[in-house]
């Protein structure tokens, strides 16, 4: 179907010029398996490929922004919005018979028609291109009648290049026309939609805007930091993704953050990351890779 549509040329799978993967058990003193692949690229990428080499690395700087009690902490940045937009029509367009492209453009236009705003010339010239994702489980809300139960915080934060623009969009087109409701909020600008536990704020704040279940928690950012959010908080590497988590299994001495980073340029895509847990059985020192002889030997470590 991808390829009756006309996009094989937009995925260019003849850019392609080498993957590598490599695993590591831990070394001595370690916790946590490595894993990282290395994708070569042709001289002259082609289609999304020659897209996504195009992105510059930056060190975070809105992580002092974030709410400290995540769980998840998913940040990114390197693309200008506006001009990935673009890019990605213009090669489309390369790439699409003219007919399949002007549907794409035709449902772009019934879009930006029933919000009243240009995606190119309104909305994306107002955003930057760096943006972080934030979550905090809870603990089963909306299941059953448990009072102390507490739901899932989520928030989709991105920096603003112009706030007193993307304010006035959403004000005076994007809430007339999605229906959105003003919110009392101190500090801040912020329209809900939804009801009730299933209710969606919009938030404008600081040059951020966000989209969150919960704005109190979201703009919250007091408190003591758990371990991702150090993480990303001291992240001094350059990236163009980033995510860090604490893992869900408290009891697990040996368990560490799960990191992972993708670095993209002109050369290739390299992505490096470190999971949680032990080694499995086979790798363990000592005890080679066949695992039939660890058949009914618990302390042998068979998975």
């Amino acid at each position: 179907a991808v390829m009756k549509a006309g996009l094989a040329k937009f995925l260019s799978m003849e850019s392609l010029s080498a993957l590598a993967v490599w695993t590591a058990p831990p070394r001595e003193g370690e916790k946590g398996w490595e894993v990282q692949s290395w994708m070569a690229l042709k001289s002259q990428p082609k289609g999304i490929w020659r897209i996504a080499t195009q992105g510059t690395a930056r060190t975070p700087q809105i992580s002092g922004r974030l709410p400290k009690r995540g769980r998840t902490y998913v940040w990114g940045s390197g693309r200008d919005p506006a001009r990935l937009y673009q890019d990605i029509l213009d090669e489309l367009s390369r790439d699409l018979p003219p007919d399949q492209m002007g549907w794409v453009r035709a449902g772009i236009g019934a879009a930006e028609g029933k919000v009243g705003i240009s995606f190119a010339n309104d909305l994306l010239p107002s955003l930057s291109d760096e943006w972080c994702f934030v979550s905090e489980p809870g603990n089963g809300a909306g299941v059953g009648t448990d009072a102390n139960a507490r739901p899932t915080k989520t928030a989709f934060f991105i920096m603003l290049r112009d706030p007193r623009r993307f304010e006035d969009l959403v004000s005076q087109k994007l809430a007339p026309q999605l229906k959105l409701k003003a919110v009392d909020l101190k500090g801040a600008r912020a329209w809900s939609m939804g009801e009730g536990g299933r209710a969606t704020s919009l938030v404008v704040s600081g040059g951020m805007a966000i989209l969150t279940s919960n704005p109190t928690w979201a703009l919250n950012t007091g408190g003591s930091p758990d371990k991702a959010w150090k993480m990303l908080s001291e992240y001094r590497d350059k990236a163009c993704i980033l995510a860090v988590a604490d893992p869900s299994r408290p009891s697990g001495p040996a368990d560490v953050l799960m990191k992972l980073e993708c670095q993209c340029g002109s050369e290739g895509i390299f992505v490096k990351g470190r999971f949680p847990g032990q080694a499995p059985g086979w790798f363990k020192w000592g005890h080679g890779c066949d695992r039939s002889q660890d058949q009914g030997d618990d302390d042998k470590g068979a998975i």
